[in-house]
């Protein structure tokens, strides 16, 4: 498999919604990587995945999930589509980049991204080169499982 990751890491689940649950299947989760600094923000379907607080996960970012690591010219998630990095992960959504905020000299700010995975939000934040492989308005692959 040569599957190119845009990003991969070890998260701590800090918080599960910390704002209060608005949707009935719907919670979101905060979390911190361990090696590259990132601080996440992510919604994801109750009924389908149930992390937990101090719950470490690893949490991957790919444009793709060909066992190839070949990219779809007219990507689109395909329910039937068989993987063999899918059968490896607990829960997957596929998405689209819609912002990205580059710090400035001036506010030294994080750089920060937004992936919308049809409804469910995701911003991830951090400093550095970590977020510089994600382009604006990529589709995208979220891939999480529990940490071993």
């Amino acid at each position: 498999m040569s599957t190119t990751f845009l990003l991969q890491d070890t998260f701590t689940v800090s918080k599960i919604d910390p704002d209060g649950k608005a949707f009935q299947r719907v919670s979101r989760f905060v979390a911190k990587s361990e090696r590259l600094d990132i601080e996440t923000v992510c919604d994801f379907n109750s009924d389908l995945f149930k992390p937990k607080e101090a719950q470490k996960l690893e949490i991957v970012l790919t444009l793709t999930i060909d066992d190839y690591g070949n990219i779809d010219a007219n990507p689109q998630y395909n329910p039937r589509l068989k993987s063999k990095l899918l059968d490896e992960y607990d829960y997957v959504m596929f998405g689209k980049v819609f912002k990205i905020k580059q710090p400035t000299e001036e506010t030294k700010e994080k750089t920060e991204v937004y992936i919308s995975y049809g409804g469910l939000l995701m911003s991830l934040a951090g400093q550095g080169n970590a977020l510089q492989s994600i382009e604006l308005d990529s589709p995208i692959y979220l891939l999480i499982r529990k940490a071993k």
